[in-house]
């Protein structure tokens, strides 16, 4: 079924109910020989009316997530694979995640600080006592 002529309304992809959404994933993008125009009359089908380019933009970031995704679980694989090799749980790479995402804070804290000295601003008291309490939060 052609798609229907005259001008698409305008509408995200993303924004397509969750059921007509994975269909169209499933069923229209992840098969590699799908056109851009095929998948647009298949949306048309659906009563959903749409640009080429809309399409084409919207797979592309599909696509493009979905590679992601399969490089993040590989990664996730291998490094509880060779974590367990050398006894290290689960538990322990959270903590090592943790510290990672504390590490960045402190090293933006820090640039934040030098940035104010380089600069000759004196900090005001309120600025101190929400950097205080940040880092009070951050270090539990």
């Amino acid at each position: 079924m052609p798609a229907p002529r005259g001008r698409a309304a305008v509408m995200k992809l993303d924004r397509l109910p969750a059921g007509l959404r994975d269909r169209y994933e499933r069923e229209v993008l992840s098969k590699p020989a799908t056109t851009n125009r095929a998948a647009r009359e298949w949306l048309a089908a659906e009563g959903v009316r749409v640009s080429i380019a809309a399409v084409a933009r919207h797979r592309a970031r599909f696509l493009r997530d979905r590679e992601r995704r399969t490089y993040l679980a590989a990664v996730e694989a291998r490094t509880a694979e060779l974590a367990a090799r050398v006894g290290v749980t689960p538990e322990d790479l959270v903590a090592g995640a943790r510290l990672r995402a504390q590490l960045a804070v402190f090293k933006q804290i820090r640039a934040a600080f030098e940035a104010t000295h380089r600069a000759s601003r004196i900090t005001p008291p309120q600025e101190l006592l929400a950097f205080a309490a940040a880092l009070r939060t951050l270090v539990g």
